[in-house]
């Protein structure tokens, strides 16, 4: 019950989302895509991980960010919640693009 509810309320912030609040949420994408690409490479050369494994290290190094990180900023920090929701939104929409770029090109 609680992954429908944490979606529930991540869709009402963010049918009142600011522009201002997305373009904090521009920036926290793009170095949550960065560092996560960096980890993934770093933890496949470290461990010599192939194939399947190193695929799915490479998905989940490149996953948006997660939901259940907004409900415990609006709960905790309720004035940030708008800016939280602005990165969930944007990298969202950025592992569109990110995510089959990096299955055609680096997992093999």
């Amino acid at each position: 019950m609680a992954i429908p509810l944490m979606l529930l309320t991540l869709g009402h912030s963010l049918a009142q989302i600011k522009f201002s609040d997305t373009r904090v949420g521009v920036v926290f994408a793009f170095a949550h895509v960065a560092l996560g690409a960096a980890v993934a490479f770093i933890l496949t050369s470290l461990f010599n991980f192939s194939g399947a494994m190193r695929g799915v290290l490479i998905l989940q190094c490149l996953m948006p960010s997660a939901v259940s990180t907004y409900l415990w900023i609006s709960i905790y920090r309720p004035q940030d919640a708008a800016q939280i929701s602005g990165i969930i939104f944007i990298s969202t929409i950025l592992s569109i693009f990110v995510l089959p770029l990096a299955l055609t090109y680096w997992v093999q």
